[in-house]
């Protein structure tokens, strides 16, 4: 056996008919799961006698990753068509004219490039709900089935359209209007390819996948304004191939305003080929850049993504890197730091409760880390915008916490109180 497939019982038929048509069946062992809680222990059993693995969608390939963070095999996900995704909505708007994309639940849209994608082309009122999925529990299905039912009988919406079938099948079971987006034959023929491939190249090769996603627009501009950034980006990156030693090593492919550019690293912790692509590009090619480091391309994109989030919300012209567990950036300034994922989870939570947005919470872990002396509340209300009071509250919070620590304070010059100084716990400090 070569490859591995992981697969739901409802899937084996047709991936097994588009194997056998295609002639690939013998190089295939088919696994089947009843449950997501089944994967780690298949991925457990069959990692010594194949070469690679396949699953069927990014749900399981997400739950595969949080439950297996280290895999030895590469893994290629069977992935729906994003055309024919966008199709269904289209033939919502012809079949139910009087339902607004905004009143829908789409599944498919729950990745954060395409959401912002989507967020830039349609009109208010017409995004639909989603889903993000940032981790991937045991009941995730459940609570997600739970949540979009409640939006159902709520009015908030009045048709799912799904490409994740347990989540379909809960869905259909609660009385919801659905539509199942199942995997095409196509999809799955070229996901076995890919695994195949990889997974003969993966004894040869054991280096990290890079992928540096490299954003030149927004749909607010103008068609010309879109090409123009684009050819410039394009020349620029092209221009920087050819003085690479061994250009193979670089391959380039568009998206809708994104280029992601796919390297290789020696490891899956830095990658500085990815740094020196930024700086040979220079200021004012591209918009934002996110970069992702994982052991393989899906891996690497996927974190690419979210690093490509971070830098969007942290202003024009910022790159941000993600690998492993841990956050970093601004790539390219002097002062750039690396913050861990797991203080980053913590983000959304902490930030509600401040009362600010999470990605100030982030600029402001920056700061700490950033600034050589101690941080003042007015230091904070510079830079996050906000008044004294609003920052002083903050680092109380903070500090109650323990997030902070309180340092000696400086007597006042003149009349006044003591100024009051903080720093990161040492436990939160950059390495």
């Amino acid at each position: 056996m070569k490859i591995a497939v992981l697969t739901p019982r409802h899937s084996l038929p047709m991936i097994q008919e588009v194997l056998q048509k295609n002639g690939i069946l013998s190089q295939f062992g088919l696994v089947v799961y009843d449950s997501l809680t089944q994967l780690p222990d298949q991925y457990d059993g069959v990692k010594d006698k194949a070469q690679g693995i396949l699953v069927t969608g990014k749900l399981p390939w997400r739950f595969l990753m949080a439950k297996r963070p280290n895999l030895e095999l590469p893994v290629t996900c069977i992935a729906h068509s994003r055309l024919r995704s966008c199709l269904y909505l289209l033939r919502h708007l012809i079949d139910h004219p009087d339902i607004p994309l905004g009143e829908t639940f789409c599944d498919f849209i729950h990745e954060i490039g395409d959401y912002a994608t989507y967020a830039d082309l349609l009109p208010p009122g017409q995004l639909p709900y989603t889903m993000f999925i940032t981790g991937a529990t045991e009941r995730l299905i459940e609570e997600t089935a739970g949540h979009v039912e409640e939006l159902y009988h709520q009015k908030k919406i009045k048709m799912a359209y799904l490409t994740i079938t347990q989540l379909y099948i809960s869905l259909s079971e609660r009385g919801v209007p659905c539509q199942h987006i199942g995997i095409q034959p196509e999809d799955i023929l070229q996901a076995a390819q890919e695994a195949l491939r990889r997974g003969s190249l993966e004894r040869r090769d054991s280096r990290a996948a890079v992928a540096v996603l490299l954003e030149y627009g927004s749909s607010q501009e103008g068609e010309a304004e879109l090409e123009y950034w684009e050819a410039t980006l394009m020349k620029a990156l092209v221009d920087y191939k050819r003085t690479l030693p061994d250009p193979r090593e670089m391959t380039i492919s568009r998206g809708a305003q994104v280029i992601e550019v796919n390297l290789t690293a020696d490891s899956e912790d830095r990658s500085p080929q990815a740094v020196q692509l930024l700086q040979g590009l220079g200021e004012g090619t591209y918009r934002n850049a996110g970069v992702g480091l994982g052991p393989d391309v899906m891996s690497a994109r996927e974190r690419g993504e979210r690093a490509l989030s971070h830098a969007r919300s942290f202003g024009p012209g910022s790159a941000f890197s993600w690998s492993r567990d841990r956050l970093t950036g601004p790539l390219l300034d002097p002062k750039c730091v690396t913050l861990d994922g797991g203080l980053l989870a913590l983000s959304g939570d902490t930030a509600k409760r401040l009362n600010i947005s999470p990605m100030n919470y982030i600029r402001l872990l920056v700061l700490f880390h950033r600034e050589e002396e101690a941080i003042t509340s007015e230091k904070v209300a510079e830079f996050l915008n906000i008044t004294a009071r609003s920052a002083n509250r903050i680092l109380a919070s903070l500090l109650a916490d323990g997030v902070l620590e309180e340092l000696p304070r400086l007597d006042a010059q003149g009349p006044g109180r003591p100024t009051r100084r903080y720093t990161l716990t040492n436990r939160l400090r950059a390495e």
